[in-house]
């Protein structure tokens, strides 16, 4: 059955989501876990060397490192990566060489980017140099001037393409590889440098989102096949209200909702034994292609349990947790599945229970 069937459609457990968005921002704001061991991908720690903060700067850093912050690569490596290639090359970087100069300039990021074992070269280089193209033509050169007096409506109409997916160099509005996601990607990013004000806006809805919102059943397709995609428009969408809403309703500031989940899915939830794959590969051409996403047969060996008792068994909202969702077949076959309930180790009584 397809995702665009109308039949089927997300339905919002309102409650329950509101009570489990409160038990983690409560977690996150009193360092319980797994907040107390996240480490922040986004400080002023992690910035280049080379760069002063809080300004244009380092406005134009955070928009150039949108360009991966799709989940192909882990963020905390790109933006590692980045810094290291800022300080090495600021001027790939400065949006006025860059429009300059574009051939040169494209030529030397694609030997960086190649020399640093980055991913989708071809398409971040499109993307980066025609981006700060536009940014030197219609916006002097400054990303934080794309949040002046903007909402996160405004900010839609700013950087996504219209119609979607059709570049036009010669408009101010529309910057390659931004729909609304990454929109509130760049300002969650915007908004943490103290270069823009906090905004009522959703939160970025990518794989880690997904995962907390499916998992605890926060929303539901009632009538879905086991199999189902749920990685479509209407669940990204209704994934979308929900947290704008929530945020709204409760004074919260997007980006601390934002923190819990992520920091929730890639500490904790990534090492249940249940969320493991076996990924198979073969060459295709020139290129080494996922065949298919195997589940790791789960054993509960003592490993195991002492990882769930470390992980799960700490978890804030473990009790509302009912569905595994690994993160493979959405990074490798671009799909988020539920792939059953998740798991307790019947062991668990000869070690004194939780």
């Amino acid at each position: 059955m397809a995702n665009g069937n109308n039949k089927i459609m997300p339905v919002t457990h309102w409650e329950l989501a509101y009570r489990v968005f409160d038990t983690l921002i409560a977690a996150l704001r009193r360092h319980a876990y797994p907040y107390d061991v996240a480490t922040r991908v986004y400080s002023k720690e992690t910035l280049p060397r080379t760069l002063e903060p809080g300004g244009v700067e380092e406005a134009n850093f955070l928009l150039a490192v949108c360009c991966y912050m799709r989940g192909n690569i882990r963020s905390d490596v790109a933006f590692n990566g980045l810094a290291n290639l800022y300080d090495k090359h600021r001027e790939l970087f400065d949006p006025k060489q860059i429009n300059c100069q574009p051939l040169a300039m494209a030529r030397l990021l694609e030997k960086e980017l190649t020399e640093r074992r980055f991913t989708r070269i071809e398409e971040v280089c499109r993307q980066w140099i025609d981006n700060f193209i536009k940014l030197d033509r219609f916006w002097d050169g400054d990303a934080t001037e794309l949040f002046a007096d903007a909402d996160y409506e405004t900010l839609c109409e700013r950087f996504i393409c219209r119609p979607v997916g059709k570049f036009n160099p010669n408009h101010p509005d529309g910057f390659r590889g931004f729909r609304e996601k990454m929109v509130s990607m760049v300002a969650f990013y915007f908004v943490k440098a103290g270069l823009a004000v906090p905004m009522s806006m959703p939160i970025p809805i990518d794989f880690h989102a997904m995962r907390i919102i499916i998992s605890n059943g926060l929303i539901t397709i009632p009538g879905a096949p086991d199999d189902y995609d749920l990685w479509s428009e209407k669940m990204s969408a209704t994934a979308r209200e929900l947290t704008q809403r929530y945020c709204r309703d409760r004074g919260i500031n997007p980006t601390e909702l934002c923190d819990t989940t992520w920091f929730l899915s890639s500490v904790a939830c990534r090492r249940h034994p249940g969320n493991r794959s076996i990924v198979t590969k073969e060459w295709q051409g020139d290129r080494l292609r996922t065949i298919e996403v195997i589940p790791w047969a789960v054993r509960w060996t003592k490993q195991d349990i002492m990882t769930y008792r470390s992980t799960c068994g700490r978890c804030p909202i473990e009790e509302t947790c009912r569905w595994l969702a690994p993160s493979a077949p959405h990074y490798r076959l671009g799909k988020l599945q539920i792939r059953g309930p998740r798991g307790k180790p019947p062991q668990l009584a000869l070690f004194g229970g939780l």
